[in-house]
């Protein structure tokens, strides 16, 4: 319940009183509603009804509900729903960029490799049961934000593998930090929480951080970057992509 609370606390001042804020939000949205299919007039119906139940409603959980059961019954040009579109384009789309950028980095590994992705596996690497480096190497492919405790992830990561970790992170940028952390919350609310059926597992959404702060902790945990990259904005959310490469320092 106070997770909860916390949260429909961030949401409502992400669409509260900073009106450039507001207004990202409100474009990506209404992008966002496009690339899946819908067109631009209904979009912004969709985004400003999503707003309103969000902002209005006492209890989350029900309001998230609402707005899924809504884009579920909004069909896209293709025929199929809102929250089968973004399921099938976000995954195929994004994972073509990101796997063709981490692949490289992998062909000299030579041992076991785990993936440790965002659809394959609650993000709790904590309770992984694997022995003492384990794995050559790990992928940690936008888990860390999402996951209840990032440095125990990390420091889990770090005991099952003994050379190379690679990181993609969802991570702010621009020259307001703040405010795009707030923007990027909101996208990957939307995909992670909005369009994802409300009996299914929910995501969580924690640790929005700079590529430098996760190499921070990273080094703090004996790994040192060797190849650090801004990926850009990635298809469908918008969102902002980053590769680490880690090994042992």
């Amino acid at each position: 319940m106070k997770h909860q609370n916390e949260l429909h606390n961030r949401i409502r001042m992400a669409l509260g009183n900073d009106s450039a804020l507001r207004s990202a939000i409100t474009r990506d949205f209404n992008g966002i509603f496009r690339d899946l299919g819908v067109q631009p007039e209904q979009a912004a119906k969709i985004t400003g009804d999503i707003f309103i139940t969000l902002s209005g409603s006492s209890h989350l959980n029900l309001a998230e509900s609402a707005i899924y059961h809504r884009l579920a019954e909004t069909p896209t040009d293709s025929g199929v729903t809102l929250p089968q579109a973004a399921e099938k384009q976000v995954t195929l789309k994004r994972a073509n960029i990101v796997y063709g950028r981490i692949n490289p980095h992998l062909k000299a590994v030579r041992g076991h490799i785990i993936n440790f992705g965002m659809r394959s596996i609650n993000p709790d690497i904590p309770k992984s049961k694997f022995p003492d480096g384990h794995f050559s190497a790990s992928i940690a492919n936008n888990i860390l934000h999402r996951a209840p405790d990032p440095e125990g992830c990390i420091e889990e990561l770090s005991r099952i593998t003994s050379d190379k970790i690679i990181v993609i992170e969802t991570v702010p940028s621009g020259p307001d930090i703040k405010s795009d952390r707030e923007r990027t919350f909101m996208n990957l609310y939307l995909f992670d929480r909005l369009l994802s059926p409300p009996e299914g597992y929910k995501r969580a959404i924690n640790a929005l951080e700079t590529a430098e702060s996760w190499t921070e902790r990273f080094n703090r945990h004996g790994w040192k970057a060797v190849h650090s990259r801004n990926l850009g904005t990635q298809p469908v959310l918008a969102d902002t992509h980053h590769l680490l490469v880690f090994e042992r320092a």
